[in-house]
């Protein structure tokens, strides 16, 4: 609460007590006066409670006008006798409010008439004393009043003065028998007081005068009353004057009045429309914005009740406003409420505007405050119809998810076109397969028997042909004065005036038209534009979706032929396949992720002591004891959980009750993105070796983590699997060779795979051999140049290098103990991927490398096409890949071997890139 904002600096000009006080007693500031009078300066009496300072009370006393004006909220005023200063002391209290009507606190003005009331009780003595005593008590009286007292003769020379004039004119009372005007003034101005004096004394009337004049230089202002003196037969033979200075008080109204112009320039030109009513209606007075929002000027400004009419010249509305505005009045007024609505109006010049109306009392009279918000409710409007037309937009996005009725959408599409934009017709046409109609597939508001049947030319002529024509939505304002296309006869027979229409995309070019018609002239707006673009563009989408199912059908049942077809080779191929693992000596099985046994070789079937059909179907706890199928299923989780394969030893009890000791490796294979996947094991019977290891205890430590190393697994599941595969691509290179043209297109397709698989999967191997190969096949840590290390990679990639145009650029590098030979694998695998993954530039590579505490940094940059973030990790697992093989050759281990190789040396690797600004490849070798 700004209580401050009630003081006026016209306040210290004023010789009375000034104070301003909150609500709680305490002074919030003071005048000069005031502060003079107790002695205190502004900082150190305001929060002071003023009964505290003035009467040194803890209490107001008990006539305290201050207290009353509080309680009360209404203007006080008392005469108080005050014994701390030893001065009679006339009291106002003027409440005031805030802008809301709020009591906030009082100004308190003190006046000293000690002076006055030592008169008045002089007055009263003189009375009841003698006849003899009157001529002292007046005398008395004269000079204890505040005001300057003079007499003067017939011809204006001075008979008497009380002191308080002598003292004006700087000499003793006593002095100006006989003296003129002329002795204490300038010649001018003692000619005006004698020319006023003779004035007085001819028409024989008081006259109250006030001027101002020129003293010493000094501005005076003064008030003067002069009355006439006659002897007891009535002559006037002198002038009684009363001079009163009044330069302060004066000063302080033009304060006031300058302060009071200011208000009033504030009113007048504020930004908001300001006016006052009296509560009988007639408008008193209205502000410069109040005007031009209505659209008046001062000369025409009407009363209330032609206001009423032309601001709403509804009959129906303009007397529930009429209701409204008087319940109103009663609020204000008798519960001195604030009220604040909006209402829409109709300006002089019949433009609607839309206006926020707060309404007060204020003295008996009504004080409205308009704001024009007639763009603020326009731009809520628009925002509340684009949240409609975006929150349609979605539904039907939904809607056109879940159907598949293409009749169905389309009816549902015009129909929340028209809804949306508030128009009677639209409309969906279809271009025609002769490219020279298009058909009214869907529409709302057309007369009966259209929708279906009525065409329309793609000519220039019509909207919708010249809409064929167009990229952008084509608008129409009014038909009837467009010149771009004349029709067509069927928006004419329907007397339609605006519309929009834009194009329905197809996958090989325009489907057809969308349009949306009124027979109102309508301004479409951006929003509405956007909105009708976006149905479009669903409808478009929906379309070609359903043209893609369509297609899809087609090709799934010509596929369906094609799989029947080719089931049945490819059960020769199963079958021939089935009899190549079935001669693999080792125990092969397979199963799916939920432990399931899907197959198993021979060597299986004879290992574990049952058939096939007491195996495919049935989970290990069906073929082993519970303890040890705990184990087997408790691995198969954490093979599925992360791992590309295990190797562990354990035990296994066949049918007929023998206990073998076996190895056990398992893979675990899944498609990218599929949740399809398969466990494949071979089991190695180890028995024997295990008896031997008895006789070998002292070796059988480093056997046996030899044996449980995950690495060895690659290694030694690569040479087992490397066998049948050789027989597979052997058997798969002759029957290419031999039969390829020989048997039909499928068979030729059928072996190409067949030879591409078991390609892959040898190269898959060597890859797994060489990931395998990082730990078991080191060579002790020497110093090695990696200058030389990055130019034995770059021999190796020469052919890459120069297929490429490739730029290859390496800063001079460190020495560091290492294995030279695994640190060229590790460059060639990512200089020769940085030479792979390039765009459509040429690729550039640069190879440096700089210290960071204990270790040196390397890093391999490129310009190529870049990776996702949320595959920098990924990458470095082994068989992870991001692309097709179609697109970029590789079997996904290359970066896991870079991995592998800088974790073995005590590193570590990793990628920044995003997509399409290349890639760093960073990895860390200790300085040993």
């Amino acid at each position: 609460m700004n209580i401050t904002k009630h003081w006026h600096d016209g306040f210290d000009i004023i010789t009375d007590m000034v104070s301003l006080h909150d609500k709680d007693f305490k002074i919030v500031r003071a005048n000069k006066a005031f502060l003079a009078a107790f002695h205190k300066t502004q900082d150190s009496v305001c929060g002071i409670l003023c009964y505290q300072l003035v009467h040194k009370t803890d209490a107001p006393i008990y006539n305290c006008p201050l207290k009353h004006s509080l309680e009360s909220g209404v203007t006080t005023a008392e005469e108080i006798y005050e014994p701390s200063l030893g001065l009679y002391l006339e009291v106002t209290c003027y409440p005031v409010f805030d802008d809301k009507g709020d009591f906030e606190g009082v100004v308190h003005f003190v006046k000293d008439i000690t002076e006055r009331k030592k008169a008045a009780d002089t007055l009263r003595r003189s009375e009841e004393n003698s006849l003899e005593q009157s001529e002292i008590n007046y005398r008395l009286l004269l000079e204890n009043i505040p005001q300057k007292i003079f007499l003067k003769d017939r011809n204006s020379v001075y008979i008497s003065c009380n002191d308080n004039y002598a003292r004006d004119l700087k000499i003793n009372s006593s002095e100006i028998s006989g003296m003129t005007d002329y002795d204490f003034y300038p010649k001018e101005l003692a000619a005006k007081y004698r020319a006023d004096d003779k004035r007085v004394m001819e028409k024989g009337e008081r006259e109250d005068i006030e001027e101002k004049y020129i003293q010493n230089g000094n501005e005076y202002f003064v008030h003067t009353v002069k009355t006439p003196v006659r002897d007891r037969q009535g002559k006037v033979f002198g002038i009684l004057g009363i001079f009163t200075d009044i330069t302060e008080r004066k000063r302080a109204e033009e304060l006031l009045i300058e302060s009071e112009q200011r208000f009033r320039r504030l009113i007048e030109n504020a930004p908001f429309a300001i006016g006052v009513i009296a509560r009988n209606g007639t408008i008193e007075y209205v502000n410069k914005n109040h005007l031009e929002i209505f659209g008046y000027d001062t000369a025409d400004c009407p009363t209330l009740n032609h206001w009423w009419s032309i601001a709403y010249p509804d009959e129906t509305i303009r007397k529930k406003v009429i209701s409204d505005w008087n319940n109103t009045l009663e609020r204000i007024f008798d519960r001195d409420e604030n009220i604040q609505i909006e209402r829409r109006i109709t300006c002089k010049d019949g433009k609607v505007k839309d206006i926020e109306l707060r309404i007060m009392a204020l003295e008996g009279r009504v004080i409205t405050v308009f704001d024009d918000i007639t763009k603020r409710k326009q731009a809520e409007e628009e925002l509340s119809t684009r949240a409609r037309q975006q929150a349609v937009v979605a539904e039907f996005g939904q809607y056109a998810l879940n159907v598949r009725d293409l009749q169905a959408l389309m009816d549902h599409a015009v129909t929340i076109v028209a809804q949306t934009l508030g128009v009677e017709y639209s409309k969906i046409l279809e271009l025609l397969s002769d490219r020279q109609n298009l058909l009214l597939r869907a529409g709302v508001g057309w007369n009966e028997g259209l929708v279906g049947h009525a065409t329309v030319s793609t000519g220039l002529d019509s909207q919708a042909g010249y809409t064929l024509a167009s990229s952008e939505a084509v608008i129409v304002e009014d038909l009837r004065s467009e010149k771009r296309f004349n029709g067509p006869p069927l928006l004419f027979e329907h007397g339609v005036i605006s519309g929009i229409s834009v194009i329905i995309q197809g996958k090989d070019g325009p489907w057809g038209v969308m349009g949306a018609h009124s027979a109102r002239q309508i301004p479409f707006t951006n929003d509405d534009i956007h909105f009708f673009q976006a149905v479009a563009n669903i409808l478009a989408e929906a379309l070609e979706r359903n043209q893609a199912e369509e297609a899809l059908r087609e090709a799934n049942e010509e596929l369906e032929k094609r799989v029947q077809a080719r089931t049945a080779e490819l059960k020769k191929n199963l079958n021939f396949l089935s009899l190549l693992i079935d001669t693999i000596p080792s125990p092969v099985f397979y199963k799916n992720f939920q432990g399931v046994y899907t197959g198993c070789n021979k060597a299986f079937e004879d290992f574990v002591g049952r058939t096939k059909n007491d195996i495919v179907g049935h989970t290990v706890y069906d073929i082993a004891p519970r303890e040890l199928a705990d184990i087997y299923y408790n691995a198969d989780m954490e093979l599925m959980q992360g791992k590309g394969y295990q190797v562990y030893e354990t035990k296994f009890l066949r049918a007929d009750g023998a206990e073998r000791d076996i190895i056990t490796y398992k893979s675990f294979f899944k498609e990218q993105d599929s949740e399809v996947g398969v466990i494949v094991g071979i089991f190695l019977d180890i028995t024997e070796r295990k008896q031997m290891e008895g006789k070998l205890r002292d070796y059988s430590f480093e056997l046996e983590r030899s044996n449980k190393d995950l690495e060895s697994f690659a290694s030694i599941a690569s040479h087992d699997l490397q066998e049948p595969l050789r027989g597979i691509s052997g058997f798969a290179q002759l029957l290419k060779k031999r039969y390829t043209g020989k048997l039909d297109k499928d068979a030729d397709e059928f072996v190409s795979y067949i030879v591409d698989g078991a390609d892959r999967m040898q190269q898959l191997i060597k890859d797994l051999l060489e990931y395998s190969r990082v730990s078991s096949r080191s060579n002790p840590f020497k110093p090695t140049d990696f200058n030389s290390v990055v130019s034995r990679a770059l021999a190796n990639l020469k052919m890459a290098v120069e297929d490429n145009s490739a730029g290859i650029t390496c800063e001079e590098l460190p020495t560091i103990a290492a294995d030279e030979s695994q640190m060229v694998s590790l460059m060639q695998n990512l200089i020769g991927n940085a030479v792979k993954y390039h765009g459509n530039e040429p690729p550039l590579v640069r190879v440096s490398a700089y210290k960071e505490g204990t270790e040196w940094v390397f890093s391999v940059a490129d310009n190529g096409i870049g990776i996702d973030p949320k595959y920098n990790e990924r990458i470095f697992r082994i068989f992870q890949r991001l692309h097709k093989r179609d697109t970029y050759s590789g079997t996904g281990v290359g970066l896991a071997v870079c991995k592998r190789i800088v974790e073995k040396h005590g590193g570590s690797i990793w990628v920044s890139s995003e997509p399409g600004k290349g890639s760093v490849f960073y990895f860390t070798i200790p300085e040993k």
